[in-house]
């Protein structure tokens, strides 16, 4: 019996002190294709947070940002449905971004000088947070060994 437990307490122990030394889970993913032609080379890095993503998009020839949700769609501005406001704060600085919605209306497509913004602000480690709509997300700087900070097309 007492053996039992004192194999339950080691066990116990020993997860606990794995559990405790191991990195906290980043909420960036990133995927990318690597070929022999550079140009043909892209990323792709994902930020998720419940059900809204910042999605970024690199190839040799341009980056792309998006912001996205996965429920219901973002509202639109009532003069044109194919575009939609979308609110960008950086620390304590915000601004009114106008941003194309996607055919269904669960994603935009960022401004260029908007993503360069956002990119630099991350490299600085500011907070960055898009609201749009009912929806908010706010960005956390992504680990180095991500690279998002090549990401520019200069």
């Amino acid at each position: 019996m007492f053996v039992f437990s004192l194999r339950k307490m080691i066990c116990g122990s020993l997860l606990l002190l794995l559990v405790s030394c191991s990195k906290p889970l980043s909420p960036w993913k990133v995927n990318k294709i690597e070929t022999s032609n550079p140009s043909y080379n892209s990323s792709r890095y994902i930020f998720t947070d419940g059900n809204t993503r910042f999605e970024l998009y690199k190839t040799a020839y341009e980056t792309v940002g998006y912001f996205s949700v996965t429920s219901l769609p973002i509202p639109s501005l009532l003069e044109n449905s194919s575009i939609s406001q979308i609110r960008l704060t950086i620390d304590d600085d915000r601004e009114t971004v106008i941003a194309h919605r996607i055919t269904g209306g669960q994603k935009l497509i960022l401004p260029e000088n908007t993503l360069q913004k956002i990119l630099e602000a991350l490299k600085e480690k500011k907070s960055v947070t898009l609201e749009t709509g009912r929806y908010s997300l706010t960005l956390t700087s992504p680990p180095e060994e991500l690279s998002l900070y090549n990401c520019t097309n200069r």
